[in-house]
């Protein structure tokens, strides 16, 4: 079998039928790709939706709330010569597949990065999340991580994960930066960026749900520090929550008096002070999540799981 679509779930009843239905009508042959959704613990409709689709392999994962630990779980389940992975938030192409199998052909490739786009926006959260381009490769490749893959939209060798083993499970967000980083430093092989290969993406519609996205962006990026896993520190300036509020705040208003009474802007004046406050809410809820990180999600002392394709794993079709 060619390709292992992998789908880790949590809650996702909103977004998750129309991730499958994208996934069951991809333009490759049936018999050389599987589809693998690992649950984390769902307690709203998710399984039930799953369980309608024919021919999807249906693992449970609920030792931890991990997506990580939910990937490598599939991973242990995986028969596919390739993994590709996506989120339950995510449609995919027709041709993903097709255009992972032309990557695939360069043998040195050993991770392929494909390109996240938003969906349209039905909220002022969403919109402001397309504005400043969250998930963006393009916007990612600026950080010391660079161009690495990001698991909405990623597909590696199964052989792969035997050498430089799969992800942390211990990470609440970054996982796919630290496995890029080992890839590129341990393994044998390359990482390609496909920005013809787009995945659209929904992003979080409520404020609230976008705090805790950006909490734990904030934790993932304090492990990524603490773990060294880049050369260069990624290490978030002004970390403490209440410092940077006070002089953000400041830099808000100025900011706020400049948008409104510039005669030289163009665009929406409200919409822009929302979108500056956003800006206030998303980076003082980074820098929480950065304080709080090795308290309430401490890292794992010993080294990374070993677990690789091929081992023994419970699977049920829906």
């Amino acid at each position: 079998m060619k390709f292992s679509v992998i789908i880790p779930i949590l809650n996702a009843e909103k977004t998750l039928q129309s991730c499958l239905e994208s996934v069951i009508k991809l333009d490759y042959p049936s018999d050389q790709y599987e589809i693998i959704c690992v649950d984390n613990g769902s307690t709203d409709r998710s399984l039930s939706i799953i369980r309608q689709f024919k021919n999807i392999c249906l693992l449970q994962e609920h030792r931890s709330k991990s997506s990580y630990l939910a990937r490598s779980t599939g991973i242990g389940a995986a028969r596919g010569e390739v993994l590709v992975f996506t989120d339950a938030d995510c449609v995919v192409p027709a041709d993903w597949l097709k255009r992972f199998d032309e990557a695939f052909q360069d043998p040195q490739a050993g991770a392929v990065a494909g390109k996240i786009v938003p969906a349209p926006a039905k909220t002022l959260t969403e919109e402001y999340q397309i504005k400043r381009e969250v998930l963006s490769l393009e916007g990612m490749s600026v950080f010391p991580f660079g161009w690495l893959p990001i698991t909405a939209n990623a597909a590696y060798r199964s052989e792969l994960f035997k050498t430089v083993g799969p992800f942390r499970d211990d990470l609440i967000s970054g996982g796919d930066f630290e496995l890029g980083e080992r890839i590129r430093t341990q393994g044998h092989y390359r990482i390609i960026t496909q920005l013809d290969n787009v995945v659209q993406h929904h992003h979080r519609t409520s404020v609230s749900a976008m705090i805790r996205q950006y909490t734990r962006y904030g934790i993932g990026r304090r492990h990524l520090e603490e773990l060294r896993v880049f050369q260069q520190s990624v290490a978030l300036t002004c970390a403490n929550p209440l410092h940077y509020a006070s002089i953000y705040f400041v830099k808000f208003l100025w900011w706020a008096f400049k948008v409104l009474c510039s005669p030289r802007f163009e665009g929406d004046r409200l919409k822009e002070i929302a979108f500056l406050w956003f800006d206030f809410i998303t980076e003082l809820s980074m820098r929480r999540g950065y304080a709080v990180a090795l308290k309430r999600h401490p890292l794992n002392s010993g080294p990374v799981r070993r677990d690789v394709p091929g081992e023994k794993s419970s699977r049920s079709g829906s």
